[in-house]
């Protein structure tokens, strides 16, 4: 199937027009059984490879112990180790050359400019106006990432249209953190970070981008458990963010130059344009 697609154009295209399949989220629970499984089988495969005798105690109490510890360490670093996200992106943004950065006059709208305060150019060819929660959350992210890089440090009201309680009864909290859209506000949070850090003409820490490149890995995996509710946007979004991460694995042992910069932040500026709200509700 692959050689055929390989060779053939109109197949292909209407390859790329699939919507991504249906994305089923596996439970810790379910993962803590994965991880003792391949741990039982492991030992298994090392008792045959020694023939060891399976009846042997000392073997049974080693394999025990071996299980024993496979699972405190899985839950060790799935529960326990992991920071959240969203401390992870605060203290980002606390960062001192992150709170003291400068940026050419030039650049300054490209950063502060949110995208449903540009111009719009509406070419008939659908709605540009994506109001659905996961939109709003991202578009709440940008906003509170802007608030906390404004130069002005003053307070603003957020827009109704960014609330989760905007026209959607279902939704009783004030902040997105407590729903099922957090990882899309987080996203939104770190989009505009990073983004920004790449305009600046700071410079940058290379523990900064080690970092960043850690939470780029959190918001991939949590995106793609629930990717589906974006439909056809979600493809968009993960090629983005695999595009960064491949910068940022390029440049693991040094600073990423201008070059590097100039092509993550035209990647998360796609990003920012396609799952953003794209005008404010009339």
């Amino acid at each position: 199937m692959m050689t055929h697609l390989n060779a053939c154009p109109t197949c292909y295209s209407d390859w790329l027009a699939l919507p991504p399949p249906p994305h089923r989220p596996v439970s810790p629970w379910m993962r803590f059984i994965s991880a003792i499984d391949k741990a039982t089988m492991a030992c298994s495969a090392f008792i045959k490879a020694h023939k060891i005798r399976p009846f042997s105690g000392l073997v049974q109490a080693a394999a025990a112990c071996f299980i024993l510890v496979a699972g405190s360490v899985y839950i060790y670093y799935q529960f326990i180790q992991m920071p959240d996200m969203a401390e992870q992106i605060s203290k980002s943004y606390q960062t001192p050359f992150v709170q003291e950065m400068r940026f050419n006059p030039a650049d300054t709208n490209k950063i502060f400019i949110l995208p449903w305060n540009k111009p719009v150019q509406s070419y008939g060819f659908g709605s540009s106006n994506r109001y659905a929660p996961p939109y709003r959350a991202f578009g709440a992210g940008l906003w509170a990432g802007k608030q906390e890089l404004s130069a002005e440090k003053m307070p603003a009201h957020k827009p109704d249209f960014l609330s989760p309680r905007w026209q959607n009864a279902t939704i009783k909290t004030e902040e997105w953190s407590g729903t099922p859209c957090a990882i899309y506000f987080s996203m939104g949070r770190w989009c505009f970070l990073l983004r920004s850090v790449c305009f600046s003409r700071s410079e940058v820490p290379p523990a900064f981008w080690k970092q960043q490149k850690s939470l780029l890995e959190q918001i991939q995996n949590d995106f793609g458990k629930s990717a589906e509710e974006i439909g056809a946007d979600a493809r968009i979004v993960t090629d983005r963010l695999r595009n960064v991460k491949s910068v940022l694995e390029d440049t693991e042992w040094r600073t990423p130059g201008k070059r590097q910069r100039i092509k993550i932040a035209r990647e998360l500026g796609t990003l920012m344009n396609r799952l953003s709200p794209r005008r404010v509700p009339q």
